[in-house]
């Protein structure tokens, strides 16, 4: 307590910062980024943790959409079951989980800027280009793991970082708890291995640690990981088969030059705000940035100027070819990842531009970001509310229904079935008559969005599954066997494809069940 006072009133404008960001954030949590549907994915099942006290179940939306459960989320469900148990559960508490290890991510990025610089005003600075870029604002105001994940590898760089001369193995030991506890957050726990990793390389290269450091390191991260396992074979005696077959979902499984290849469609996808589900905010100008961040970085290493900017640019530089590396070697490639990047590449985009123009450079360095803040200022024609009020108008939370699973925030446990389950009911060995009759299904939650799809294929087919499977079986459904109850317009949560959104006004009809064959 006494260390945190004396902090407080050596910094103080770091604090008062982090205060006045928290308000603003606070203000627009639900408003940007709209919300997807993996919000209520992992909240919901973090709910069902929950309510049957056990953290070995699997979503309730999904039945014929065959799931298995690890522990590799096992910590993340266990923080959004807390905060579901005290706070309730919807968009605004679970979202406030991330604004408040965004928070916790701009303290260390201030840290790892001061112990670097030993100038407030210059780690401040830093700090207040990462807050205001658009990416960094999206990751803490989405209900996902990647921000927790990021405040967890900056801790553990401003550990490894702090006072060299003065390493114990008792610091490893820290560190390696850090990544342990990574593990329980989500499988991009990887990428922060690979980034302290190569550190710990770089610094026994120097001669500033020993093998025996790494070792430490590696031995406590293999505890936690042995731990993770167990618990996941607990839930699934089949676990690494199940989670192996998962992965060749998302093309984990090709060859390493497939891969790479991956990796340049993915930042050309990027450039082009190309997400498919996911909302891709126009960071041209952030990625021309970077790029020229990289360029001059490597500038700086090839001149081999000795002192600690020197030191710090090559460490950055590494932590970032290591990310890129994992997101080659793990091999899927969601947008959501790219945000791993952004402090690395921020910290060497601010030593580079202190090292030539002082602070003033670091202002200049502001317009940019704060014209891409501007041109990506969040404008959405629905809230999420406004969406949820409309819904409630024909159904209520505890009606069976099958809709689209952005509604999950909106039903109650047990009560929504998501489209996705359409793709398998006949691997299942039903009929979709018999799918709807078994789960007692009452209203079915029709988008046009369905149509687009449908006409579009096979375009869209990785959104619900390939429309052949259940497109002309579900309309003769809807004109037999229901009534029409109404119908709204929601052009922002009519659909789930992001480029689609506010793009037309996307129609939802509710059918009520009436017949069953």
């Amino acid at each position: 307590m006494n260390n945190f006072k004396h902090h407080l009133k050596t910094h103080p404008w770091i604090y008062i910062y982090l205060s006045l960001y928290f308000l603003a954030s606070a203000f627009l949590l639900t408003r940007f980024p709209t919300m997807h549907s993996d919000e209520p994915w992992l909240g919901a099942l973090s709910r069902s943790m929950l309510m049957q006290g056990d953290y070995g179940v699997t979503e309730p939306f999904f039945d014929v959409y065959s799931r298995n459960p690890h522990a590799i989320r096992l910590l993340f469900h266990g923080l959004q079951s807390m905060v579901i148990h005290f706070f309730g559960f919807g968009l605004y508490p679970l979202r406030m989980i991330s604004l408040v290890f965004g928070l916790g991510t701009l303290g260390m990025a201030y840290a790892i800027g001061f112990n670097i610089l030993q100038n407030q005003k210059k780690a401040l600075l830093i700090t207040l280009i990462l807050s205001l870029d658009i990416w960094f604002i999206y990751a803490s105001h989405f209900a996902r793991q990647e921000i927790i994940l990021v405040f967890l590898l900056l801790t553990a760089v401003a550990l490894l970082l702090k006072d060299p001369p003065h390493h114990t193995w008792r610091r490893d030991v820290l560190v390696g708890v850090i990544l342990g506890l990574a593990i329980g957050v989500h499988p991009n726990c990887f990428l922060l291995s690979l980034v302290l990793g190569s550190m710990y390389l770089y610094f026994i290269y120097k001669k500033e640690l020993q093998w025996k450091n790494l070792w430490i390191l590696m031995g406590v991260v293999a505890v936690f990981a042995l731990i993770f396992v167990a618990l996941s074979f607990s839930f699934d005696p089949n676990y690494i088969q199940n989670y192996l077959q998962s992965g060749r979902k998302f093309g984990v499984h090709r060859s390493l030059l497939e891969k790479f290849g991956a990796l340049g469609t993915f930042f050309a996808d990027l450039w082009q705000g190309k997400g498919l589900t996911y909302y891709i905010p126009d960071i041209r100008i952030t990625l021309t940035l970077f790029i020229l961040t990289i360029l001059l970085s490597l500038g700086t290493i090839l001149k081999k100027r000795p002192g600690s900017k020197q030191k710090y640019t090559i460490l950055f530089s590494l932590a970032t070819a290591a990310i890129l590396l994992g997101l080659v070697l793990i091999g899927r490639f969601n947008p959501t990842s790219v945000v791993f990047l952004f402090p690395f590449l921020y910290l060497l985009a601010g030593l580079i531009v202190l090292d030539r123009f002082g602070s003033k450079g670091v202002l200049l360095l502001l317009i940019p970001i704060l014209v891409n803040l501007w041109i990506n200022a969040p404008d959405p024609s629905s809230t999420y509310a406004q969406y949820e009020t409309q819904v409630a108008a024909y159904v209520d939370p505890d009606d069976k229904s099958l809709a689209n699973l952005n509604l999950g925030f909106y039903f109650e446990e047990g009560s929504l079935l998501d489209y996705r389950n359409l793709r398998y009911y006949r691997e299942a060995g039903l009929t979709l008559e018999e799918y709807i009759t078994t789960r007692e299904i009452e209203y079915i939650l029709y988008s046009d969005e369905l149509d687009a799809i449908n006409d579009k294929k096979p375009a869209y087919n990785t959104v619900y599954g390939n429309p052949d499977f259940y497109y002309d079986e579900l309309k003769i459904f809807l004109q037999d066997h229901c009534q029409l109850v109404g119908s709204f317009e929601n052009p922002t949560y009519g659909t789930h494809i992001a480029n689609w959104m506010d793009q037309r006004p996307w129609q939802i009809s509710v059918f009520k069940v009436t017949t069953t064959p």
